[in-house]
């Protein structure tokens, strides 16, 4: 680990009665704690404050004995870095699993694709045919229509009765889409529009490629993608980040962690900012 935070306040508070020395005996033990995540043994302690004379050694002891509780496999061990080296290493856990899921849907899709290509392709001509054919003028009505070509939307997903009528889906060199990628498309903006109504039009075509993107390289379903970004649009924070598939595809990772994630007052917070808001621990941690 090699990031923490410090609140400047609260260390003043618990810590004004330290000479430089110590000062500079804590915060030097302090990172070899978070940068091993492990706490130090006398020795490791020492050698990690530098401390050469009798002087500094005595520094680290007294730093060691005030802030730190020493367990019985001789470590000493602070409450507060505890929970945060918890902390990160769920998250770490977190992120490796997604990153493994990833590569296996990436392996699954090569494979898939591998194997198509050496099939005859029996939808050339109807594929050939969709493409000569009239588009469609029907307007999506509302995202109860969509749900018939989508997933099911949970219940509190649904939208007012006003909707969004995208252009027909027309043949494009530059964009690449289904129908049903364009209905995805028209209902993401439909979320936008529930939070922003004056929010303006965008590129619907350029929309619909991305979703394909998402379900093709990505491999996103339609249900994944409306149900990730309906979540989205309820966060105080994301909403106004979150306003294109593009940006959703490329925030996908870290609004899953997010979506799993409790809100504050649930669990330990991080480092410096619930936990110190809450008061300084009962062993003297900070």
């Amino acid at each position: 680990m090699n990031y923490y935070q410090k609140h400047l306040g609260d260390y003043a508070k618990k810590t004004g009665h330290l000479t430089p020395l110590e000062h500079g005996v804590y915060n030097l033990v302090l990172d070899g704690y978070y940068d091993r995540e492990q706490g130090p043994t006398l020795i490791d302690a020492t050698r990690w404050a530098r401390a050469r004379t009798e002087e500094e050694k005595s520094a680290v002891l007294a730093v060691l004995d005030e802030f730190f509780t020493l367990g019985e496999d001789g470590r000493y061990r602070q409450s507060r870095v505890e929970d945060e080296l918890t902390d990160y290493r769920a998250r770490a856990e977190t992120n490796r699993a997604i990153a493994v899921e990833r590569e296996r849907k990436k392996k699954e899709r090569k494979e898939h694709a591998a194997s198509t290509s050496r099939a005859p392709d029996v939808h050339h001509e109807a594929n050939l045919a969709d493409q000569n054919r009239e588009p469609s003028h029907k307007p999506i009505a509302n995202s109860q229509d969509i749900d018939k070509t989508l997933s099911a939307i949970p219940a509190d997903e649904q939208l007012p009765a006003q909707s969004v009528t995208p252009e027909p889906a027309k043949p494009s060199k530059r964009f690449v889409f289904t129908e049903e990628d364009r209905q995805c498309a028209a209902w993401l903006f439909e979320r936008i529009r529930a939070v922003s109504p004056n929010h303006k039009p965008p590129n619907l075509e350029a929309w619909a490629h991305d979703v394909r993107l998402a379900r093709e390289q990505d491999a996103r379903t339609h249900h994944e993608i409306c149900e990730l970004f309906a979540w989205a649009q309820k966060d105080q924070f994301w909403r106004a980040n979150i306003l294109s598939p593009a940006k959703l595809r490329e925030k996908w990772d870290q609004l899953t962690i997010k979506r799993g994630t409790p809100q504050k007052g649930q669990q330990h917070g991080n480092f410096g900012s619930q936990d110190y808001r809450a008061g300084v621990g009962a062993d003297g941690s900070f």
